[in-house]
């Protein structure tokens, strides 16, 4: 009887600690995640007094829900002491806490097996080894502020170490098995919840992916260095983009990398280096990831000792403005007729610039910006024009998708150039709008073969979506 009552003790503190540390959005809808990446906890004070320095004033700071730790995180022998040091600072937060490994981790006199049996003694850690590749491969259920049932997955991979072959480069990738695992528990999830749910992923190493997004100016941060990614691309990025789950990837391993862009509407980001051991230029902190209930949406930026920086929303893009922002003042004007007002022209040109030139056959008003008033089947035009209404200061991505060509402007400034000759295209333009009237003015041509107009807004607080008649006015 003592040993039923023990076991079923066992089994009740067991079940506490499990609701303990289970994730679940805030009553705003939030969870604040606080990603630490290269670490190099090394037990030398002259590294780790800075390093724990940089620890606690940032979750002191942050107060986060969750933290990650992005790989390279324990550098030392022995490997108990070191994760004991480490674990306790991160214990103090008080909240759960998990982690990848990164290509480091298991060069000392641990392998990333023992290391994680040891963080599984710590009160506060969440995770499993998982049965593919490496060590730390599994998902975590985010549940929902209201009902308790997941509503968003977080995913964590073992990116590996090294390839140990020269002709394959330096650093492993991330193999067939742990893709197919993503894919296969993404589908899980997506049955069992009856919808696709929102979902995050980390790992250490980079994808090669992230090369495209260093060279895109709307990337927001610090590209110091070329991406350290395995030469090999094990096609996790084409599983993500096939699921449709993932809205972003993290890593770190790049020291002096700090950036988050969109590759193919998916953001791609770096964490902060957080240790002050190792190489690296950047100030050293963490990354906060905001993610959103019942939204594929998330907010970031980077949390320093100098303060937070490099604001960036997903799935807009786009940062907060600042005082060095130029901004474009809204018009003084009360429009008092809904929608735009349209013009409608037949002929063959081969640039909006062209329309003038074309006669108009008639106008009118229109609530939507589409083809709907269209005539012909080609080689015609269409011009629309009056007022969008801005709810509120702060930067706006406009694009256009057609065939032909089409251009977007906004008080008299073109800001998506769309124009020529080509196929179905998309292309964007970022404007920074006062809280107000503006002019807007949609130009587009078809030429011959296939038509279409697709014209769309984003912000930090509105999604992407064709822009609402609700806004246009004349």
């Amino acid at each position: 009887m003592k040993k039923f009552f023990f076991a079923l003790l066992l089994s009740a503190v067991a079940m506490a600690y499990a609701q303990k540390n289970q994730l679940k959005f805030n009553s705003d809808g939030e969870l604040k995640i606080l990603q630490f990446t290269d670490i190099h906890w090394s037990n030398e004070p002259k590294y780790t007094n800075k390093t724990t320095e940089t620890l606690r004033r940032i979750i002191a700071a942050e107060k986060p829900d969750f933290i990650v730790l992005d790989g390279d995180n324990v550098n030392c022998i022995p490997m108990r002491d070191g994760w004991r040091n480490l674990g306790k600072i991160i214990e103090e937060a008080g909240v759960p806490w998990t982690l990848v490994f990164g290509n480091h981790d298991g060069e000392q006199d641990w392998t990333n097996a023992q290391s994680f049996d040891f963080l599984k003694t710590f009160p506060h850690f969440v995770g499993e080894k998982g049965s593919v590749a490496g060590v730390a491969n599994f998902s975590l259920p985010v549940h929902s502020s209201k009902t308790n049932k997941p509503a968003a997955t977080l995913y964590f991979l073992d990116s590996g170490d090294y390839t140990r072959n020269p002709k394959l480069g330096n650093y492993a990738w991330i193999k067939r098995d742990q893709i197919s695992w993503y894919a296969e528990e993404s589908e899980r999830i997506e049955k069992s919840a009856g919808k696709t749910l929102p979902a995050l992923m980390f790992f250490h190493i980079p994808l090669p992916e992230f090369a495209v997004v260093a060279k895109d100016p709307a990337k927001v941060g610090e590209a110091n260095e070329d991406v350290s990614s395995a030469a090999v691309n094990s096609g996790l990025m084409a599983a993500i983009l096939e699921r449709k789950d993932v809205i972003g990837v993290f890593c770190g391993h790049d020291h002096d990398n700090n950036y988050i862009g969109s590759y193919r509407g998916v953001a791609l980001g770096y964490g902060a280096k957080t240790g002050n051991d190792g190489y690296g230029r950047l100030e050293q902190g963490g990354r906060v990831i905001t993610l959103k209930e019942d939204q594929f949406a998330f907010s970031s930026y980077l949390s320093l000792p100098s303060g937070r920086k490099f604001p960036y929303s997903f799935p807009s893009g786009l940062s907060e403005i600042s005082e060095k922002t130029k901004v474009l003042k809204a018009q003084n004007v009360k429009p008092s007729k809904e929608g735009l007002h349209y013009s409608y022209y037949e002929g063959k040109v081969k640039s909006v610039k062209e329309i003038g030139n074309l006669k108009e056959l008639k106008s009118g008003t229109a609530t939507k910006i589409d083809l709907e008033n269209a005539a012909a089947d080609d080689h015609f035009a269409l011009s629309f024009s009056g007022y969008i209404r801005i709810p509120e200061t702060a930067f706006y991505k406009f694009y256009s998708y057609s065939d032909d060509g089409s251009v977007i402007k906004i008080d008299g400034q073109t800001i998506v150039d769309n124009d020529g000759g080509h196929s179905a295209q998309r292309k964007e333009g970022i404007v920074a709008l006062e809280e107000g009237y503006h002019k807007i003015e949609v130009l587009y041509f078809e030429d011959y073969m296939g038509q279409v107009l697709d014209v769309g807004i984003s912000s930090i607080g509105i999604p992407e979506q064709n822009i609402p008649a609700e806004m246009l006015s004349h």
